[in-house]
C-alpha cells in the first residue's frame, strides 16, 4: 500500500499544529508538560511558555529523574529555612512517588516530623503515609486531615496502626462534607467512650455539607423516633443550636444563607457568636451585613477577628468593622498580623484610616522581620518612622526568618547585635542564614547549648551538623536530657547521643524506653480493632500492616539493646535483654478469622 507525498506532507502538518498540541497538552498532568512534553523539540518548547507550563507541582507526580537532578545537588536547599525544606517534603508525600519522597527528605535533612504525616493523609496517599510511619514519623493530626479529605482507604489504615480518634478526627468527614466516611463511622463508633455528641456532630456537618446532606443528616439524627433513639443526647439546647447556627454562618459552601435560614426555621437562636464567626471568611464584610439585616446580635468581635482580617489582607472588613463599630483598639492586631502575612497593601489602607502609633509601627516592624518581609519593614521606616537603626532586636528578628537580604539590610543601618542574633539564624535553619553570621563574626556569640536545644528541637539534623563544624568538643551538660523531656525528635536526640563522649544515657534510654513499650502496646490494639469492624478492608490490611509494625518494632528494640549494651550508667548484661516478644509466631500470628 502506498501512500501520496502531499498527503504525507498534509498529515506531519496536522501532528505539528499548535492547536493540536494544545488540545493533547489539555489531558495530560501538569508535571508531565514540564519535564517531558515541552522538551520533546523546539516548536514544544516554544508552544509551552510560560509560568503555567514551566513550574514543577511538588505535590504532583514528577519524573523520578528530574526530581533527583534538581533536588540532589548539595546547593538546592542552601537557602531554604527548615520551615521550607518540611515543606518540601510535605508536598513531595502528597504525590505519593516515594523514590521522590525519598530524595525530599534526604534534601531537607531534617527528622520526620508530623505535619509530613498530615499532608500525606490529606492527599491521600496511603503509601506515604505507610513510608512515613516506617521512619518513624508520628501521626500529628493525620487521621483527622484523612477524614477532612473523605480518605477512608487512609482514614482506616491509621485507626488500624493505633492512631488516636479524638473529636477532631471523629468529626472531620463531616465537616468535609463526605456522607459515605460519615455512615461508616457512625457505626463504628471508634472513639474512646463510644458515644457521638449530637452536638459536635450536627455542627460539623453544618459546616462542611450542602443543604441536602446536611438536612439528611439533621433528620436521621433529630427528627422522629428514629433520630431519638439514634443520638447520644436526644435533643439540642441553647448553646449547642447556636454551635450549629454558628458553623452554618461561617461555612464555605456557596449554600450557606440557605443553611442559616433552614435553621431559622427550626426556631435556632440567633446569638452574638453567629456574627463572629462569619467574620472570619473572605467575604466576612458581606455576611456580616446579611446576618445584621436578619437582626442578628453584633459585638463579640475580637483581637482574633481581627487579626484574621489581617492576615488575610481583609480591608475591607475591617474598615467595616471600624467604621460601623469603632473598633479602633484592635487595629494593631490587625496589623501585626498583615505584617506577618507581608500584607503591605493592607497595612498603607489601614495607615490611611487610622494613624499607626511608634508603637505599634516597630511591632509590625518586628513580625515583618521574622517572616522575613522586607518591603514592609522598609516601609515601616519610610512612612511609620521605624528606627531600625536604634532597635537592638532587629537583625535577631530578621535572623528567625532566614533572610540574608534583610538581615544585610539591616546590618547596614545597624551594627547592633547579641547571642539572640545567632539564635534565631539556627531558629531560621538556613544555612546561608548562618553562614552569614559566621562571616559578620557574630559565631560566638550564641550559647552553645540554646543552639544544639533549638536546632534539635526543630529536629534539624543540617544545622545541628552545621553547629558541630563550627563548634567542635564536648555538648554542653545536660542537653540531652533536656532534649528528651522536651519530646524532640528521636532522630536528633539520637545524633546527639552518638555525638556525645560522655551523654546521660539512663534519661535518654529510658526516653527511647518508654517510646517502644508504647509502639508494642499500640501495636497489641490491632486485633481488638479489627474485631470490633466489620470493615473488609481492615481484614485485607491487618496482616500487612502486623508485619510492617513487627519490623519496625523490631529495629527500635534492636536498637535500643545495642545502646544499652554501651551505656556505662547502666552496665546491663546482654543476657538480661531479649526479643522473645517480638519473635514469639503465636503472639503476632493473624488468623483468617
Amino acid at each position: 500500500m502506498s501512500m501520496d507525498i502531499g498527503s504525507l506532507c498534509a498529515s506531519s502538518a496536522v501532528w505539528s499544529s499548535s492547536l493540536l498540541l494544545m488540545h493533547i497538552a489539555s489531558y495530560l498532568p501538569r508535571n508531565f508538560i514540564a519535564c517531558s512534553l515541552r522538551l520533546v523539540d523546539k516548536h514544544s518548547r516554544e508552544l509551552f511558555r510560560g509560568q503555567d507550563y514551566t513550574t514543577i507541582h511538588l505535590s504532583e507526580a514528577c519524573s523520578i529523574a528530574v526530581f533527583e537532578q534538581y533536588w540532589e545537588k548539595p546547593e538546592a536547599t542552601q537557602k531554604m529555612s527548615i520551615t521550607q525544606r518540611i515543606q518540601l517534603v510535605c508536598l513531595t508525600s502528597a504525590s505519593g512517588v516515594l523514590e521522590n519522597l525519598q530524595v525530599a527528605l534526604n534534601a531537607a535533612d531534617c527528622a520526620p516530623v508530623e505535619e509530613m504525616m498530615e499532608a500525606a493523609a490529606a492527599a491521600g496517599s496511603l503509601q506515604s503515609c505507610k513510608w512515613l510511619r516506617a521512619r518513624g514519623c508520628p501521626w500529628g493530626k493525620a487521621l483527622a486531615a484523612a477524614g477532612l479529605g473523605g480518605h477512608q482507604e487512609v482514614f482506616e489504615y491509621l485507626m488500624l496502626m493505633g492512631c488516636t480518634c479524638d473529636d477532631d478526627a471523629l468529626y472531620a468527614p463531616a465537616r468535609g462534607g463526605h456522607w459515605g466516611l460519615m455512615e461508616w463511622l457512625s457505626l463504628t463508633r471508634p472513639s474512646r467512650n463510644g458515644k457521638v455528641h449530637i452536638g459536635k456532630l450536627m455542627a460539623a456537618a453544618a459546616e462542611g455539607c450542602d443543604l441536602n446532606a446536611f438536612q439528611k443528616l439533621h433528620d436521621v439524627w433529630l427528627g422522629g423516633f428514629t433520630g431519638l433513639l439514634r443520638a447520644t443526647r436526644h435533643q439540642l439546647y441553647g448553646p449547642k443550636q447556636s454551635a450549629v447556627l454558628v458553623a452554618a454562618a461561617s461555612s464555605p459552601s456557596p449554600d450557606w444563607r440557605a443553611k442559616v435560614e433552614w435553621l431559622e426555621a427550626k426556631r435556632y437562636p440567633r446569638s452574638p457568636e453567629v456574627a463572629a464567626a462569619a467574620a472570619s471568611l473572605p467575604d466576612g464584610r458581606d455576611r456580616l451585613r446579611w446576618l445584621q439585616e436578619r437582626g442578628y446580635p453584633m459585638g463579640l468581635f475580637n483581637s482574633e477577628t481581627f487579626r484574621k482580617a489581617g492576615r488575610a489582607g481583609n480591608f475591607p472588613l475591617v474598615q467595616y468593622l471600624l467604621q460601623e463599630f469603632v473598633l479602633y483598639n484592635f487595629t494593631r492586631d490587625a496589623a501585626e498580623a498583615a505584617a506577618e502575612a507581608g500584607q503591605l497593601d493592607f497595612l498603607k489602607a489601614l495607615h490611611a484610616l487610622c494613624q499607626l502609633d511608634s508603637e505599634a509601627s516597630r511591632s509590625l516592624a518586628l513580625y515583618a522581620c521574622r517572616s522575613g518581609h522586607q518591603a514592609v519593614v522598609a516601609w515601616a521606616v519610610q512612612e511609620l518612622q521605624y528606627d531600625a537603626s536604634g532597635d537592638p532586636e532587629a537583625l535577631s528578628a530578621a535572623a528567625e526568618s532566614g533572610n540574608v537580604a534583610l538581615m544585610a539590610w539591616i546590618w547596614a543601618r545597624s551594627q547592633l547585635s547579641s547571642g539572640k542574633c545567632m539564635e534565631g539564624a539556627v531558629k531560621s535553619g538556613c544555612r546561608e542564614a548562618l553562614q552569614w553570621m559566621e562571616e559578620h563574626g557574630l559565631l560566638m556569640k550564641g550559647d552553645l547549648g540554646t543552639m544544639y536545644y533549638i536546632a534539635a528541637r526543630n529536629g534539624d539534623l543540617a544545622t545541628l551538623r552545621w553547629i558541630r563544624g563550627r563548634l567542635p568538643g564536648t555538648l554542653p551538660e545536660g542537653l540531652i536530657s533536656r532534649c528528651v523531656h522536651t519530646s524532640c525528635p528521636p532522630s536528633a536526640i539520637r545524633w546527639l547521643v552518638e555525638l556525645d563522649d560522655q551523654p546521660d544515657w539512663l534519661t535518654a534510654e529510658l526516653g527511647a524506653a518508654l517510646h517502644c513499650v508504647h509502639s508494642w502496646l499500640q501495636l497489641q490494639r490491632i486485633p481488638s480493632l479489627t474485631t470490633s469492624r466489620s470493615s473488609s478492608t481492615a481484614a485485607e490490611l491487618q496482616p500487612q500492616q502486623l508485619e510492617e509494625m513487627q519490623q519496625a518494632l523490631q529495629a527500635e528494640l534492636e536498637d535500643l539493646v545495642r545502646k544499652l549494651q554501651l551505656s556505662p550508667s547502666l552496665r546491663m548484661e546482654p543476657a538480661r535483654v531479649h526479643l522473645a516478644a517480638v519473635h514469639d509466631d503465636e503472639q503476632w500470628s493473624c488468623s483468617g478469622d
